[in-house]
């Protein structure tokens, strides 16, 4: 990979298609080398890259800066409603039999589609977006990550399926290719220090900074983060910015005396701001990062002679030699959001500003060289929506005056048809997810046992590997097996179901998935939106987002976060 061309591209789909990157990509990106990954399947690039996507295809997206090459000559009309229909999500999704609604509505065509795959911006990352969309600004269809000597560009943007019907697409299409091929690349700072105590020290570990600490920094570091009641030696900094390296002030409190003449007042009730300052060191902030969505006090940065302040106080900048210092009042942590759960949204959103400050000044995140490592080898998620083979194995008759028929237990035929070598006859193939009623004369007014049952064949590589499978809702008692092995058990006719798969179960090859269910009354079966059903590899968080985040929306998880995109149907 190292001795290839200095530009690789990942096309659209070839990832979440099954097919495996060259290997080395880190190594090739890390010596200087240019990469570009298209869009791949919205389903598949969260289980695969820990990417979170837009439940919904994006028509319109937003410039962050006006002035970035990619979009020279075009404005944010040029950024929407493209003529022809987007390919990459089937426009009309099919999935007989079943009666709910998908989490956020049914897909309904991909006419004028500008990205069917926007990524969240990443918060603990050196992700920096060119482009933002959806839901609160929050997501992004174009990004670009500097790794070590080289730069790595996700695009998910709808280019093949529009540039040769519309003009903008076009022009695009080509700046964004040639941006990828031309454009200088700043490489990561390679000495990172901080100074300062411990709880800025925590801060940074949170966020996955790569840096040493140091009680006396010396003068050729490329980057110096100062905690909030340390003083570096005047002489020290100068030294640093005078060969282009740059300092960053964590959150300082108090009206007394700062360093560089800095001056800091209180506000009681301050709601951040809606303009990101036009400094190099602020690209990819905007609106979303940088408003508050409550109301709290601050300590902001008055403007000096000296000292330029930016995004209302939160941000302040000073030129020195060819670097700069920067003092940075933006601190996740200063918000009460774990008594008031409001602030989380703003909490999450800080830590992207200040990740991104940091990325900008050259600093290095663990999570970098983990998006790569998930990148080199991606794990494919299996979609379990589709037919199923199904056996009605104890019926009992529905109650019309909704009276609950009561579990006889696992039937000798279930017992069976539960095992890996169960027997092939007497299945009907159905699809799921579904109400069981939906299922035919013999279904409709039938309660009782059922058994589902689906063969997946896994690549070699999962062998040995922890999974997790996931069938969403059943209604309502399910014991879930995997090769015959119980894996687990839940009686409830709306919580959603996520097993742990030991690894000691899982085979390359043939696998099967089975699940003995008990309806009491009225509708049952496997009745989750089509997203819910996948079974996937096992891995640590890859701390791309802030933990504030919760995927899934019950009432007990609202106390402690919740999905913000539930929001856009209000």
């Amino acid at each position: 990979m190292t001795a290839g061309p200095p530009t690789l591209v990942i096309g659209r789909a070839a990832l979440s298609h099954g097919n495996d990157p060259p290997a080395g990509l880190a190594d090739f990106v890390r010596g200087g080398g240019r990469l570009l990954v298209c869009a791949q399947d919205p389903q598949w690039t969260p289980f695969a890259l820990g990417l979170r996507t837009a439940p919904h295809l994006s028509r319109r997206v937003f410039r962050i800066d006006p002035r970035h090459p990619v979009v020279a000559g075009l404005d944010d009309d040029d950024l929407r409603d493209w003529r022809g229909e987007s390919a990459l999500v089937p426009a009309y999704p099919d999935f007989p039999g079943f009666e709910g609604y998908p989490s956020y509505g049914w897909h309904w065509g991909n006419r004028g589609g500008v990205s069917s795959c926007p990524i969240e911006k990443p918060h603990r990352t050196s992700w920096r977006p060119i482009l933002e969309s959806e839901f609160d600004l929050a997501y992004t269809p174009l990004m670009e990550m500097e790794f070590g000597r080289g730069r790595v560009t996700f695009c998910t943007l709808d280019l093949e399926d529009h540039a040769a019907s519309d003009p903008a697409a076009a022009r695009l299409a080509a700046q964004v290719l040639d941006y990828v091929l031309t454009a200088p690349i700043t490489p990561k700072a390679t000495r990172v220090a901080y100074l300062g105590d411990d709880r800025g020290a925590r801060l940074l570990d949170d966020m996955g900074i790569v840096y040493t600490k140091f009680t006396a920094p010396g003068t050729d570091l490329q980057l110096l983060i100062v905690g909030a009641n340390a003083t570096p030696p005047a002489a020290t900094v100068k030294a640093i910015t005078a060969r282009g390296g740059h300092v960053l002030y964590l959150m300082r409190q108090g009206a007394g005396p700062q360093p560089h003449g800095l001056v800091l007042e209180q506000r009681a009730e301050f709601h951040g701001a809606l303009d990101a300052p036009e400094w190099p060191e602020c690209a990819g902030l905007s609106a979303s990062d940088l408003r508050w969505r409550a109301d709290h006090e601050a300590w902001l940065i008055m403007a000096s002679e000296a000292i330029e302040s930016g995004a209302d106080g939160q941000l302040g900048r000073m030129v020195s030699g060819t670097g700069s210092i920067i003092f940075c009042q933006i601190d996740p942590r200063w918000l009460p959001a774990d008594e008031k759960t409001y602030f989380r949204f703003t909490r999450w959103r800080q830590m992207r500003a200040l990740a991104q400050l940091l990325a900008n000044l050259g600093a290095t995140f663990t999570q970098d060289q983990r998006f790569m490592t998930l990148l080199q080898q991606p794990d494919h998620p299996v979609m379990l929506a589709g037919l199923w083979d199904v056996q009605l194995t104890d019926p009992q008759v529905e109650s019309l005056k909704r009276a609950w028929n009561g579990d006889r237990g696992f039937s000798a035929a279930a017992t069976a048809l539960v095992q890996p070598d169960a027997a092939t006859n007497g299945w009907e193939q159905k699809p799921v997810p579904a109400y069981m009623e939906s299922y035919g004369p013999r279904w409709q007014w039938a309660d009782g046992e059922a058994v589902f049952r689906k063969i997946v064949v896994l690549p070699a590589r999962f062998k040995g590997k922890a999974l997790e499978l996931s069938i969403g809702r059943a209604d309502q008692k399910d014991t879930t097996f995997f090769n015959g092995a119980k894996i687990g058990e839940t009686d409830s006719w709306n919580e959603p179901r996520r097993y742990a798969v030991p690894a000691n179960l899982v085979q390359g090859g043939t696998n099967v998935i089975a699940i003995r269910l008990f309806d009491a009354g009225i509708h049952g079966g496997l009745c989750d939106s089509p997203e819910k059903l996948y079974l996937r590899a096992q891995r640590a968080p890859d701390k791309f987002y802030h933990d504030d985040y919760l995927p899934d929306y019950t009432p007990k998880e609202f106390e402690l976060g919740d999905n913000p995109y539930r929001y856009f149907r209000w």
